[in-house]
Order: C-alpha cells, then structure tokens, then sequence
C-alpha cells in the first residue's frame, strides 16, 4: 500500500511541474484575433466564392470574422472609404456576451456599398468609453464622398454597443 501511494503522490508531484499550455480562444467562426484580408471579386473568381452571379466583381468577399476585422484593418491602412463588400456567411465574433473576448473597433467612415447577403453578424462588442459614434461604423457616409450607398440585407444581433453619445448597431452617425 505505501509503495503505492507513493507512485500516486510521485505521478502526482511530476504532472503538476508541468506547465499547462493554454491554446488561443476561438469564436465559432475560429476568429482567434488575427486579421486577414478578404479576397477582392474577380471575374475569374466569383463561382469559387459560391456566388450565383457576377454583380459582385470588384466587391470584397467577407466570409468570417477574420475577414471582417482584416477589412476593418484594410479600410484603416488605405482609406478606401468607398470599399464594396457582401457578406458570404453569417459571422460570430463572440459566443459569449457575458463574457466577450474579441473588441470591435467601429470603422471609421464607410461610403462603400454593404450587400448583407441575409446573413447576420452577432457578438459585436463595442465599448467606446467617453467616446461617441459607436457601431460596426463610427460613420456611414462623409461630405464629399461616394453619396450612393447602400447597405442591405444585414441583421446585427445578440451584440452591445457603448458609446457617450450617438450609437447604433450599424454606424453612430449618418453623414454626407
């Protein structure tokens, strides 16, 4: 019996020296907080993408939350204000609004065309603090840029926006 408990106690002193390795956090997407950049619609690549037509060339295609902050970050970097984009597939950003793990930072104008495609983008976390204008856009539209836009068929659910002032689950301000 003791050399037993002592094999049990020994297993036990080795397996707690070992350093539990903790693997990065998934959203049901597998968003794991790295951006990547959509695929820009081609004519040579479109019926790849799964689309039925060809209305889309030269749109971006947004088919994760990866995807999604990559735009987010392509819109920052280039100032592309004008972008187009569909959606392919509906987009979790996080499971958990208890809990959220991914912040969304709103992007900062979008006078692009957004085709929802009827697909929903849920989890959307968005604290601003003292801060206004808070939503998946700070602003939709700005003076003296593209005034023909659209954004259609796109359902934010199950997400919180905060913001001091000016909030709403698409943009915190219309403008242009």
């Amino acid at each position: 019996m003791k050399k037993l408990l002592s094999v049990v106690l020994a297993i036990l002193m080795i397996a707690t020296a070992i350093p539990v390795v903790s693997l990065p956090a998934f959203a049901a997407d597998g968003y794991n907080g790295t951006p990547v950049r959509p695929i820009k619609i081609t004519d040579s690549n479109w019926a790849d993408l799964g689309l039925k037509e060809k209305k889309f060339v030269g749109y971006y295609a947004i088919r994760n939350a990866s995807e999604l902050y990559g735009f987010a970050e392509y819109i920052e970097e280039t100032r592309d204000y004008t972008a187009n984009v569909v959606l392919l597939n509906d987009i979790v950003i996080n499971e958990n609004m208890d809990n959220p793990q991914y912040k969304w930072d709103p992007i900062i104008v979008f006078c692009g065309n957004l085709e929802g495609n009827g697909c929903t983008i849920s989890g959307l976390w968005v604290d601003r603090g003292d801060y206004g204008y808070g939503g998946l856009f700070l602003s939709v539209g700005a003076p003296g840029l593209n005034s023909d836009r659209t954004i259609s068929n796109l359902t934010i659910a199950n997400s919180k926006i905060k913001a001091d002032y000016s909030a709403g689950a698409i943009a915190g301000s219309l403008g242009g």
